[in-house]
């Protein structure tokens, strides 16, 4: 009898710790959810990821807490990062359609325009009228495939009239050579919103990819103004100033960005972008811990910090920063041709021509790494190799002119001068005012041995110079 009294008495006490430990920890979870919900709605970024990460070890399967540090992680353009906690919340959540959007966005930023493809279809499946994952689909349409499956998608979007859907058709437009009809579409979208900053940022970069830096400024300009602190507008238009030479308006759009959010990764990147210009090495090192503590493997951080080495004659360490992060993630073609480029500045070739070719090899439509393992093997004397590639990628692209003048000496250097004429007279035809393509021509003559048409093409070259500068 006494024993069954004890033996009661032991279960019970079991039965109360178990209880009391269950509730402790649900209570926990609870208040650590609570404070992680508090610090991201205050844009604390830093301690909303510290807490939602508790979160996330108290509870592996609470989908929220791995959408959000994803959500962050995408905000602070870290979208590799990003990508594992979104997919992990599609995973446990998988009617969260603002979710598959963001793990698109993320896919397509770091090259993965396949998987961003399918999961801009999956959202739209769900949610037909989901004007983000239309904006998504077409921007990342490339091949002929994802080029049929976002026309398909646009025919099928049932707001005609919304700023989406004009975006979006500018987007295809864009994809297909389609300038002119891009350009109408982007104008349709700003009638509709005169400050959607989307659509001043595309109109942007439709006027930068006109060669009209004045109006594309005004118009990126405009984008970051109307975007939030965090945001791809304000990016671009950083870009944009550094890569004109107007350091002032850069240093004051970062400045602008480490104040209002400390923890925006991109912001102490662009300052110590600042730093290595003015060849402020250590500084610029020094800015980059501020990334580093926040994420060790943030890629344009660590990219960056090659470049800063390099510069500072550390080739070796250079590498190893990138050989590091592509065996951390070697499946991101971003990677791959970052550390392709750091081989060629490290005059290692052939370990560049590997890096490029595996980035093509995971994205098949990475127009960049195409065109510089083109220039590898042009300059190799492989012409034969350029062809195929780069007439494939003009298809897509026919008023890509580095892709155009590639192309064209590749078939110098097999004497194949008629198609070389043919290749820059199509380029003649899209810009006959630009002095560019009529130099060009006059190279292709001369290497043929028409020398008069070579004076008269680089004649022709020069008074368009000429009216250009006047």
């Amino acid at each position: 009898m006494q024993t069954s009294r004890t033996l009661f008495k032991i279960v019970t006490l079991t039965l109360a710790v178990t209880l009391i430990a269950g509730c402790s920890k649900e209570a926990k979870k609870t208040r650590l959810l609570a404070e992680a919900d508090n610090y991201f709605k205050a844009g604390d970024y830093d301690k909303a990821k510290v807490s939602y990460l508790n979160v996330v070890r108290l509870d592996p399967q609470n989908a929220l807490a791995f959408e959000r540090i994803g959500e962050m992680w995408l905000d602070d353009w870290a979208p590799i990062r990003a990508s594992a906690f979104l997919a992990k919340g599609s995973e446990l959540d998988p009617n969260n359609v603002q979710n598959r959007v963001r793990l698109a966005r993320s896919y397509a930023a770091t090259g993965r325009l396949d998987d961003a493809r399918k999961e801009a279809l999956k959202v739209l499946e769900q949610s037909p009228e989901n004007a983000d994952a239309l904006v998504t689909l077409t921007e990342g349409a490339r091949s002929k495939e994802g080029i049929e499956a976002a026309e398909e998608q646009l025919q099928k979007f049932p707001k005609k009239t919304d700023v989406s859907f004009y975006l979006a058709s500018a987007n295809l437009l864009f994809n297909t050579g389609d300038m002119a009809g891009a350009g109408s579409a982007l104008r349709q979208a700003l009638a509709v919103d005169p400050k959607s900053s989307q659509a001043h940022m595309a109109m942007g970069n439709l006027y930068l990819f006109q060669r009209d830096k004045k109006q594309a400024g005004e118009e990126l300009k405009k984008a970051a103004e109307l975007a939030p602190i965090r945001s791809l507008e304000r990016l671009k238009y950083a870009a944009f100033t550094s890569a004109t030479g107007d350091t002032g308006e850069t240093r004051r759009i970062a400045t602008e960005m480490t104040r209002q959010a400390p923890d925006y990764l991109p912001g102490w990147t662009l300052l110590a972008e600042l730093a290595l210009k003015d060849k402020k090495y250590d500084e610029a090192l020094s800015l980059l811990e501020n990334v580093f503590s926040r994420d060790p493997e943030f890629i344009d951080g660590r990219r960056l910090e090659s470049d800063v080495l390099l510069a500072k004659g550390d080739t070796k360490k250079a590498v190893d920063v990138l050989e590091h992060l592509d065996q951390t993630y070697p499946d991101s073609p971003l990677i791959k041709y970052q550390l392709a480029c750091a081989y060629l500045r490290n005059n290692s070739q052939n370990q560049a021509k590997v890096a490029f070719e595996q980035a093509i090899s995971i994205n098949p439509n990475y127009d960049d790494a195409i065109l510089r393992l083109a220039e590898i093997n042009l300059r190799a004397g492989h012409g034969e190799t350029v062809i195929e590639p780069i007439t494939n990628l003009l298809r897509k692209r026919p008023d890509l002119r580095s892709a155009a003048f590639l192309l064209a000496a590749a078939y110098g250097s097999l004497d194949r001068f008629d198609d070389a004429e043919a290749v820059i007279r199509d380029q003649v035809r899209l810009a006959p005012q630009d002095p560019q393509p009529h130099t060009a021509l006059g190279l292709i003559f001369r290497q043929a041995k028409r020398n008069d048409e070579a004076r008269q093409a680089f004649e022709k070259a020069a008074e368009l110079a000429a009216a250009r500068a006047g």
